[in-house]
């Protein structure tokens, strides 16, 4: 999100609406379920930039060869990217400050315009999907915003059902294969879990981040959550947190972009169930 417009986007604060190409065709219900990502592209992290570019970040990689340049975003000229979500096929869900939402490939970053109708005229959204149950192929996209609270996006016709309001307000989301849900407030640094039964939050991780955050957006790996912020000064850097173990680094001082949306599929790794992630990183860990 980008400050003030939502946790992930744009500053500019703008609701207005505008496609590259108003008379794109919207795709058919059935093609939004095709999976035409290749495999391994669900297992990544992909992150979205201020200046609508699509990057890949694999945490196992040192430093900035971990991020790698698919290409620019064509979605919409008029408006800024201000959150995304990745499913289990690889796509990306980006939603734009024109309260627009557009599924992008992972492998070109090419956009296709979406039926999706923003129950709000506030364009502050966070998002993310988890598994319904542990291990399970299916998922669920789950969306925020101080608008209309917690909601679901329904595939394949993209219909919004709402939950109800948020003790939270808004949030930036994100999930993973063992069907949790975690919601990051930038400005106060606090993660927080939510259960998805009961909608209830509990206080998870206090992160020590620059202040005020402009744009940040966060992501899971390998039990570790990875948050990229920027102030008003530079652009973002990312910070690398393993929640259970309470230990928190500076991956990267700065990644070269501001990122505005980050996510992963419910396919990415899951924790060393040893505990012992050591092997996993090339520096050994924290």
């Amino acid at each position: 999100m980008f400050a003030p417009a939502c946790s992930c986007g744009s500053d500019t604060g703008s609701s207005r609406a505008g496609d590259e190409d108003s008379k794109t065709r919207l795709p058919i219900d059935e093609d939004l379920e095709a999976p035409l990502e290749p495999p391994e592209a669900g297992k990544l992290v992909y992150l979205v930039s201020k200046d609508a570019k699509l990057y890949s970040f694999d945490p196992r990689k040192h430093g900035m060869a971990a991020y790698d340049l698919i290409g620019p975003l064509k979605c919409d000229r008029y408006s800024n990217p201000q959150s995304m979500a990745v499913d289990r096929q690889g796509v990306a869900w980006v939603f734009y400050d024109s309260l627009k939402l557009y599924r992008v490939s992972t492998a070109d970053a090419s956009c296709t315009p979406t039926s999706y109708v923003h129950p709000s005229y506030v364009n502050m959204l966070g998002m993310g999907f988890t598994s319904m149950a542990p291990g399970s192929d299916d998922e669920q996209l789950y969306i925020m915003s101080p608008g209309f609270g917690l909601a679901t996006i329904q595939f394949p016709n993209l219909g919004v059902s709402q939950l109800g309001t948020h003790e939270l307000g808004g949030a930036e989301l994100t999930g993973g294969g063992d069907a949790r849900l975690f919601a990051f407030q930038a400005q106060q640094g606090k993660l927080y879990e939510i259960d998805r039964r009961s909608m209830g939050s509990r206080l998870l991780y206090e992160l020590h981040v620059k202040d005020p955050v402009r744009a940040w957006a966060f992501a899971r790996y390998a039990g570790r959550f990875y948050f990229f912020t920027a102030d008003y000064r530079g652009d973002s850097r990312c910070i690398e947190v393993d929640v259970e173990r309470k230990l928190q680094r500076v991956r990267d001082e700065d990644v070269g972009f501001i990122v505005v949306g980050a996510g992963q599929s419910t396919l990415v790794p899951p924790r060393d169930s040893s505990e012992s992630i050591v092997g996993d990183w090339p520096d050994g860990g924290l």
